[in-house]
């Protein structure tokens, strides 16, 4: 696991940066309605995850009220 440190930390930065940009995107309201930007991974806490962490939630994931079926 250690090997693979950097590159696991490496896609929690570019993740958090979309997070950013979506964050940014419905605040400008060039999203879609009722859009919900997730919460970014804090990289130090990125290997040790309680079942209560965000990196858990789906926001948006698998709901059907979006239109596209």
């Amino acid at each position: 696991m250690k090997r693979r440190d950097p590159g696991i930390e490496t896609l929690a930065r570019r993740y958090n940066h979309l997070c950013k940009n979506m964050s940014e995107m419905i605040r400008l309201k060039r999203a879609p309605a009722n859009a919900v930007a997730p919460h970014p991974i804090q990289p130090k806490e990125l290997f040790s995850h309680d079942i209560d962490d965000s990196i858990w939630d789906d926001i948006g994931l698998g709901d059907d009220d979006d239109g596209h079926h």
